[in-house]
Parts: structure tokens; C-alpha cells; sequence
């Protein structure tokens, strides 16, 4: 972390007004003591990309009801997003070109397909 992340983090924990009316957040938001920990290796059941269009593909199975499965499926695609870019980004230090501008992130489609007895209980969208 940078040492102006750390500066604009203690501004907006304490609530600088002015700052936080720039960004667009209400003065009764209160900083969440929130830890967002890093994984290191994540296993997704597909992902795959459509050569022509550049489509990426994420397929999840889940055979249990899962409340935050939406959840998780949009880490996965953030995760999925991340990926791809640094493996362009990887491919272009390899061929020793560099990139113009930065890798556009991929458009993933993703699907998860419920494979159970019950009926999911969660929103489908």
C-alpha cells in the first residue's frame, strides 16, 4: 500500500465531509471493519474462451443451497477478470511488445447450473 492510500483511508475513516460529499457518500456512513483477505488459489469448475469473440465462459455446479452463491460467483468473475489481463499482459512481456493501453477487461458470462432434489431458494438474477 502506497503512502497516499494510507492518507485517503484515515481521511475517509474519520469522515472528512467535504471529501466524502466528492465521492458521493452520505455523512451517516460508517467506515466496516472489513479485512478483505487474499486467496491464493481458487478452483472453478469451467472457464473457457471463445477465440473468435474473446467471450469468456465461467460454468460454477452447485448441488447444495448456497445463500451467498451469488456472491461468490461474482468474486469468481473478478478473480476470472483479473487473471485474463495478466496473462495478456504476461503474453505481451514474452513477445517482448508493449501493450498500447492496458488490457480491456474480458466480458465473462457466467452460469451457475443447481443440480439438486430441492428448488433454489436464492434470486436467479
Amino acid at each position: 500500500m502506497g503512502k497516499y492510500d494510507t492518507t485517503i483511508r484515515t481521511i475517509l475513516n474519520e469522515g472528512c465531509s467535504t471529501f466524502m460529499d466528492e465521492l458521493g457518500i452520505h455523512h451517516d456512513a460508517k467506515p466496516l471493519p472489513i479485512k478483505i483477505p487474499r486467496v491464493s488459489a481458487r478452483e472453478v469448475d469451467y472457464v473457457g474462451r471463445d477465440a473468435r469473440t474473446g467471450i469468456v465462459y465461467h460454468i460454477e455446479f452447485q448441488v447444495g443451497n448456497d445463500t451467498l452463491m451469488s456472491v461468490r460467483m461474482l468474486i469468481y468473475a473478478g478473480q476470472i477478470g483479473e487473471r485474463v489481463m495478466q496473462d495478456e499482459m504476461a503474453r505481451a512481456r514474452v513477445k517482448q511488445k508493449r501493450l498500447k493501453e492496458p488490457p480491456v477487461s474480458p466480458d465473462i458470462r457466467s452460469t451457475l447450473v443447481y443440480v439438486a432434489a430441492t428448488a433454489w431458494p436464492c434470486p436467479t438474477e
